[in-house]
């Protein structure tokens, strides 16, 4: 999923963009109708955490696109991934405790790409061309 964000960068960003689009405005909308229910409580939590797996896949995605593109001769699980983790997550909870909010789009924004790459290639089961 990596090597199509770092090939197809262009790509990555509009799919990502549009799906992350529809997976939120789908998400306020089940949320919404589920919430009008006492049973409903509970599924739309289940409805949250589901729907935002695939954009934590797109950070984790966007993490290994930025390790191959700072060290491409690094491994898999290296030094280099930890502080790329580091260095993209660490901005995202010092902005969310100041302003949620802020920090809730910003992580939307930085997982777009990442979600629209393992569109791509169908979550890394096509090779890259």
């Amino acid at each position: 999923v990596s090597m199509a964000l770092i090939k197809h960068p262009g790509r990555a960003v509009v799919l990502g963009v549009l799906v992350g689009t529809a997976l939120t405005t789908l998400l306020v909308l089940l949320a919404g109708v589920l919430a009008a229910t006492i049973v409903g409580l509970p599924i739309s939590m289940l409805l949250i955490v589901g729907l935002h797996a695939p954009f934590i896949f797109g950070i984790a995605a966007l993490i290994q696109a930025a390790r191959a593109t700072l060290n491409p001769s690094a491994h898999e699980l290296s030094i280099t991934t930890g502080l790329t983790a580091i260095a993209l997550v660490l901005p995202l909870l010092l902005i969310g405790l100041v302003s949620p909010l802020a920090a809730l789009l910003l992580f939307y924004a930085l997982a777009s790409p990442g979600l629209g790459a393992a569109i791509l290639n169908r979550g890394g089961t096509v090779p890259v061309a």
